[in-house]
């Protein structure tokens, strides 16, 4: 009889994982719902940035006799959406200052332009990005 009492308990609760709703999760709010700014089909946030703010010690990337100067890159950077019917385009644009305290002439500006272009479709998002940088500045 123990055996019949726990073959009735794990069809039972079989029977009620079967039965139960499906769980969903809150509706993903689209990130150009968001924008500061809208024109139609494009909306885009303007930021200012202040990164990178530091000591370098090596500025001039020496093995010997390496230069420490005081750093710092800022700038104003667009975050842009474009709705093209089902798809959309996601992008960036920055315009940064490289500056260095006591080694001036390694002072720079530098661009970045990033685009992305998705199709959101039930469970999977396509896309193709690009980036193009132009800049005096080594990277890291």
């Amino acid at each position: 009889m123990h055996v019949l009492q726990k073959l009735i308990a794990a069809t039972a609760a079989c029977f009620l994982i079967a039965i139960a709703a499906p769980v969903r999760g809150q509706d993903a709010t689209a990130p150009e719902e968001a924008a500061r700014f809208r024109f139609g089909p494009i909306r885009f946030t303007p930021v200012l940035t202040i990164s990178n703010v530091g000591v370098d010690t090596n500025v001039f990337n020496e093995a010997d006799d390496p230069k420490t100067d005081t750093t710092a890159v800022f700038g104003p950077r667009g975050d842009y959406w474009v709705k093209l019917g089902r798809a959309r385009v996601v992008g960036e644009s920055r315009i940064d200052y490289f500056f260095f305290r006591e080694y001036d002439t390694q002072r720079s500006f530098g661009t970045t332009n990033r685009a992305r272009l998705e199709v959101p479709l039930t469970h999977l998002v396509p896309f193709v990005e690009g980036e193009y940088t132009n800049t005096r500045q080594r990277p890291g």
